[in-house]
């Protein structure tokens, strides 16, 4: 009998019967899933917590939060300061209390405040002026959580340095290239300043590191390529940094390619494209990023005037030493010939105030518009370009210490170098020299489209090189919208509407890159929607002798070329080249239009540029962006207009059109 009691009380309290044991066993501690959807923040913004809970019945946030919340919800946070931000939430129920934090940063960049193309809160940057607040709208981009991850950009240029503070944990190890020492470390070809070096830093200085800048796509990778400056500067080389056929494993897995150099100019009309270089861009296209091609980006030229004998050039019909008046530009785009292929997109620089930079080289083969800036002068001395020096340049990477780069100890003003306070070496924000206040021209705006590129490349990572294109066409802003210049009652430069109802202005190409716009275009993208590329080839006249007339504009109505939609296309251009041979006694007083099959218009070549030499015994050839969607199919008639008053006749031998389209 006492076995049988034993037996059932063991059973009873194995099975929790009776006492506060029992009690604790029934209703468990609370248990609690808290969340962030972003914990690192590289701008102020909004980022929310997310919560559930079982066997609660309350719960209340301390930390850097506070109130009484239910058992599960979300909340919205902004965070506008810097540092490291702590929310717990703590649960009660009947079986008593948990709780659960997380964190959530706001890193800093500690000359951020100054980039003022990233954000343009009206800062000289230590210039002098500040006229504006225009930037590349990518804040809210990157407080979305697109930063460029993913993507690989080659910087093709004097050098890299891979060490810097600010850049090494972006560059990826391994592929970049030094051409002259023909190895893997792309150091800079001399102490007294790197451009790779700074051109790296526009596009990917590492952001959120409280060190130094941010780059317009602070997690996207970079390589370098040193290929411009050193010993083994050929034509060869530069088609396989290019990523040519014979290029190697180095730029197989490259996205962008950033090249933020020109052609060397002369007073003559160049040549047409060398066509192992344009076989180069044919097979990075074709072949690169998977068969999606691979996207050039390259400066359009900062030759708006030039220096000749310490003398500063402006042209126009009576160009002298300092003779603005006219507003005409002195080069062209396209005498920088890659940008005569549908391959590249050409880019111009603005300054802070949305106008084009001083230096600019405009053309109808541009495509669109990044910030350049301008000289980030604060000082008077002579010897320096007085025209837009005094508004700010850009702020990036330099080449490190004291002793190298464009910051350095002992550079006389005189240089062009020490031209403002943060320039001077050893300044209380830049005690090491690794940063320069002053990087420009349209090198510096290069890197800026570049860095949109791979931020709209995150959110799409399937867009090919003509997708990425057609984006930036139709989403770019209109900016400085009353410029314009007709002389002799043809129209010089203006913002044209063509026939399909894009806006192009040949100081702009599209317009200003709109970063927000751009992204959500290539979230929201239909990958093939472009159709299939065609590629009309050269369509010639033949030999035709037309004559133009002295001071005249004369229309070639009978030298039309006629284009045919390819079977089975849209019939819808992306692009023309036009190769023209002509004879003229004074060159440099020829412009040109191009009359489309749909009736525009468009400016294709200005005169009173700095040409001097008879073109005759060569062609030369002009890329034009302006027409892009029009319809292909047609006649195309070529314009010339004599601006001399010599009286000799001019002779087009003859000319050629080529249409990209789909």
């Amino acid at each position: 009998m006492k076995k049988t009691l034993f037996l059932i009380l063991f059973l009873l309290t194995s099975c929790g019967g009776g006492g506060g044991e029992g009690s604790i066993s029934d209703n468990p501690a609370p248990e609690i899933n808290l969340s962030v959807s972003k914990t690192n923040l590289l701008v102020p913004g909004n980022t929310t917590l997310q919560w559930s809970s079982n066997n609660a019945t309350s719960c209340s946030a301390t930390g850097d939060w506070s109130g009484t919340y239910g058992t599960s919800g979300t909340e919205a946070i902004n965070i506008s300061t810097f540092g490291t931000k702590n929310f717990i939430l703590t649960c009660e129920g009947p079986g008593g209390s948990n709780n659960e934090s997380i964190s959530v940063s706001l890193n800093s960049d500690p000359l951020y405040s100054y980039q003022w193309h990233l954000k343009n809160t009206g800062q000289t940057n230590f210039a002098s002026l500040s006229e504006g607040t225009f930037d590349l709208n990518i804040e809210d981009v990157i407080s979305s959580g697109i930063t460029g991850l993913g993507t690989i950009i080659a910087i093709v240029d004097t050098g890299l340095e891979i060490t810097h503070e600010d850049l090494s944990a972006n560059v990826v190890a391994g592929k970049s290239y030094d051409y002259s020492d023909q190895d893997n470390n792309p150091e800079p070809i001399n102490s007294l300043g790197d451009h790779g070096t700074s051109i790296a830093g526009l596009t990917s200085a590492v952001g959120g590191n409280n060190i130094g800048v941010r780059g317009v796509a602070p997690n996207s990778k970079v390589v370098g390529f040193n290929v411009i400056g050193g010993s083994n500067n050929t034509t060869s080389n530069m088609i396989d940094a290019l990523g040519g056929a014979s290029g190697g494993a180095e730029t197989e897995e490259i996205d962008i390619f950033n090249m933020s150099f020109g052609s060397n100019m002369d007073r003559f009309f160049p040549s047409p494209l060398n066509a192992s270089f344009e076989a180069a861009f044919k097979n990075g296209v074709d072949n690169l990023r998977g068969g999606k091609g691979a996207i050039y980006v390259t400066s359009a030229g900062n030759q708006w005037s030039f220096r000749e004998n310490s003398n500063l050039y402006f042209c126009g019909p009576n160009y002298g030493v300092n003779n603005i008046a006219e507003g005409f530009p002195c080069w062209d785009a396209s005498f920088d010939t890659k940008l005569t292929v549908p391959y590249v997109i050409g880019v111009a620089s603005l300054k802070e105030s949305g106008v084009r930079s001083s230096y600019s080289t405009p053309g109808s083969s541009l495509w669109v518009s990044g910030f350049g800036g301008e000289y980030g002068n604060n000082q008077s001395y002579s010897g320096f370009p007085v025209v837009g020096g005094n508004n700010p340049a850009l702020m990036t990477t330099d080449q490190s210490s004291c002793s190298a780069g464009y910051v350095r100890t002992g550079i006389n003003v005189g240089s062009g170098l020490n031209i403002n306070s943060f320039q001077s070496g050893s300044h209380p924000e830049n005690q090491n020299c690794n940063y320069t206040s002053t990087a420009n021209g349209t090198s510096a705006a290069t890197p800026t489209i570049s860095g949109v590129i791979a931020l709209m490349l995150e959110a799409n990572n399937n867009l090919t090189w003509r997708d990425v294109k057609h984006i930036l066409a139709s989403t770019s802003d209109q900016i400085d919208p009353s410029r314009q210049k007709t002389y002799l009652t043809v129209n010089q430069y203006s913002w044209i509407t063509n026939a399909a109802g894009y806006k192009h202005h040949s100081w702009y190409g599209f317009g200003k890159i709109n970063g927000v716009a751009a992204v959500e275009a290539a979230k929201n993208y239909t990958i093939g929607s472009l159709g299939t590329f065609n590629d009309s080839g050269w369509i010639s006249s033949g030999t035709i002798n037309a004559n133009f007339a002295s001071y005249n504009r004369t229309i070639l109505n009978n030298s039309s070329l006629n284009v045919t939609q390819p079977a089975s296309s849209n019939g819808k251009i992306e692009f023309v080249r036009v190769k023209i041979s002509m004879t003229a006694s004074n060159p440099n007083h020829i412009g040109l239009e191009l009359l489309s099959p749909d009736g525009t218009t468009v400016p294709v070549f200005p005169p009173y540029t700095i040409i001097t030499n008879n073109p005759s015994s060569a062609p030369f050839e002009i890329g034009i962006s302006s027409l892009y969607g029009e319809n292909i199919s047609g006649n195309w008639k070529l314009i010339v207009s004599d601006y001399s008053n010599d009286g000799i006749a001019g002779v087009i031998n003859s000319w050629q059109i080529r249409v990209y389209g789909n």
